[in-house]
């Protein structure tokens, strides 16, 4: 058989960048990388298997005993509600205005169920079947833990942190009144956060996927209270960085923030 003619190792730039890369991650193999990565995810593992047994311990009646929290604002609610659930489960249709409170309401102000809604199926994926609505101070927690590690906090002190914040009298005592929707609103806010500092800290599209998931939820549970307040929080942050940013010397990086 005829020889083919010998080839140079590298005869084009885009040639020499593959084996470039092929070369670094052969070095980078033999190293110790494995136990690197591992010690690196431990602490936040470990965080996030707390923060789930909290939850589980905490609230093992709900949990592991079928019970329910009696709350007096639920049953207002379902009183309220009667009309809407009524119809909805007679007719298969959702009513959009009742007659049952005041001079009448908006249904979407009580209860709205939209065709092809499927937050609820996600909410109980990532809250790892946590039932509601104790499975809201998970979330809880779990966006505090990231919001505070965005900010460069050591985890250990983090995961405190997300503790406090889940936990605190007033989230026990409002769980306890029956304000679950003003419970989830609140411990949907450091996602919101963490997802605008994301934008500012340059990680544009974590940050913008982030925000918008979050604030969705939030709306989801229609506490618009909350949501205001959340947008004084956004106003209260993002003005300053926003007129930081533009004063700097490399002012054109601001303009994906300023966009978002």
């Amino acid at each position: 058989m005829q020889e083919l003619p010998a080839r140079s190792p590298i005869s084009c730039p885009m040639e020499g960048i593959l084996v470039g890369i092929y070369l670094f991650c052969e070095a980078n193999a033999k190293k110790d990388m494995p136990s690197i990565h591992f010690r690196s995810i431990l602490p936040h593992a470990l965080s996030l298997i707390g923060f789930y047994l909290l939850v589980l311990v905490y609230f093992s009646p709900l949990v592991f005993d079928d019970k329910i929290i009696f709350q007096n604002d639920i049953l207002q609610w379902e009183g309220g509600a009667k009309e809407i659930l009524d119809h909805r489960a007679a007719t298969g249709e959702q009513l959009l205005w009742t007659n049952r409170l005041f001079g009448g309401m908006p249904a979407y102000l009580v209860s709205l169920e939209v065709p092809g809604d499927i937050t609820n199926s996600v909410l109980k994926v990532i809250s790892l079947g946590l039932p509601h609505p104790v499975n809201s101070l998970f979330i809880g927690m779990i966006g505090m833990y990231v919001l505070l590690l965005s900010f460069r906090i050591r985890s250990s002190i983090a995961a405190l942190g997300a503790i406090a914040f889940a936990f605190n009298t007033f989230h026990l005592i409002s769980l306890d009144a029956g304000h679950n929707a003003k419970i989830w609103a609140i411990c949907l806010i450091p996602l919101i956060f963490t997802g605008m500092h994301l934008v500012f800290e340059r990680k544009t599209l974590l940050g913008m996927a982030l925000f918008a998931f979050a604030l969705m939820l939030q709306l989801k549970f229609n506490h618009l209270q909350i949501t205001y307040y959340t947008l004084l929080v956004i106003l209260i942050y993002g003005i300053p960085r926003i007129i930081a940013g533009c004063a700097a010397s490399n002012s054109h990086r601001w303009v994906p923030p300023l966009a978002y």
